[in-house]
């Protein structure tokens, strides 16, 4: 569902279809709307099934100011807003606020939602409604609750929206794939076991470290530019890789090998696509460069764990 963006003046802001892509990489199957305005750019992606609503959001902030989201929620339901990039500061009608950071994730009921944020700063995230005849038809409508404040992410949460927003699938397989993700995305929520963060970190700097691992997800032909990626995620150097160390246990190299071989056993199990032709949609330059980086990872050759 597309939200209504209101202006301080309760001016709506328009939403502009945008073509669809059979190939597009994010969300696929999805349809895609933008909006601009002076103060700031917005891109929704959606996708829509009897049940289960979700989306993929980026908003880009021009200027400091704020506005208010209507969720277009039906009684009953609830939703899981999961911040990939970024961060932003919501705020119900009633005076409640919150900041949403990239790594955290929040259950919401509210059906209105202001948003505060910054000049020039970006965020995007994703978000999964549920319906109360899911709800409902799970058992489980007293189990899921609006969350009080924001939750971390766990590596299985994160893995799971990223099989989400990046799968070779088409419909009907496509739609059985969604719906089991997303319901597998509640069931992390409600066995979830919360961790502190490393307290080693300002909010700043976890906030960088995640926007850098979404970036390494999102282009998995990063040539290894530790520099580079430091200076887009807006941290130094040494702390992205003490960053990564303490939230991933991972050197940054290590955690792109490792998103790259998510994406390589997903297309493997999923697609007919020749290992060469895998090789190159992971990130490897060759065949045999990528069958040594996978049978140094899985123990194994991607044929062979293919007809396993």
């Amino acid at each position: 569902m597309i939200p209504d963006i209101l202006l301080n003046n309760n001016k709506p802001v328009n939403w502009e279809q945008q073509p669809t892509r059979s190939e597009d990489p994010i969300l696929p199957g999805s349809t895609s709307h933008k909006s601009q305005h002076k103060t700031f750019t917005a891109e929704h992606k959606n996708y829509q099934q009897k049940f289960i609503d979700f989306s993929y959001r980026i908003f880009r902030f021009i200027r400091t100011g704020k506005f208010t989201i209507k969720e277009k929620n039906h009684p009953g339901s609830i939703r899981l807003e999961a911040m990939l990039s970024g961060q932003i500061t919501q705020q119900v009608p009633e005076g409640e606020q919150w900041t949403l950071r990239a790594g955290e994730y929040k259950i919401n009921d509210q059906p209105d939602l202001i948003a505060l944020f910054k000049k020039d700063s970006a965020c995007s995230y994703f978000m999964a409604h549920y319906s109360r005849e899911l709800l409902d038809k799970l058992g489980i409508p007293h189990l899921v609750q609006a969350t009080a404040g924001p939750k971390p992410l766990t590596e299985e949460m994160k893995s799971l929206i990223h099989k989400i927003l990046r799968h070779p699938y088409k419909d009907p397989i496509r739609q059985l794939h969604y719906d089991n993700c997303v319901q597998e995305l509640l069931l992390l929520h409600l066995t979830h076991q919360e961790k502190p963060l490393p307290e080693r970190l300002t909010d700043e700097d976890i906030i960088a470290i995640y926007s850098a691992d979404h970036l390494l997800q999102r282009d998995l032909l990063w040539p290894g530019d530790q520099y580079t990626l430091a200076k887009q995620a807006g941290i130094s150097e040494r702390k992205l890789k003490m960053g990564f160390k303490q939230l991933f246990d991972m050197a940054v190299f290590e955690r792109l090998t490792w998103h790259r071989m998510q994406y390589a056993q997903w297309l493997l199990r999923s697609s007919d696509r020749s290992i060469e032709e895998i090789a190159f949609e992971v990130g490897y330059s060759t065949r045999n460069s990528f069958i040594t980086a996978f049978r140094q990872h899985f123990n194994t050759t991607p044929r062979k764990w293919r007809h396993k």
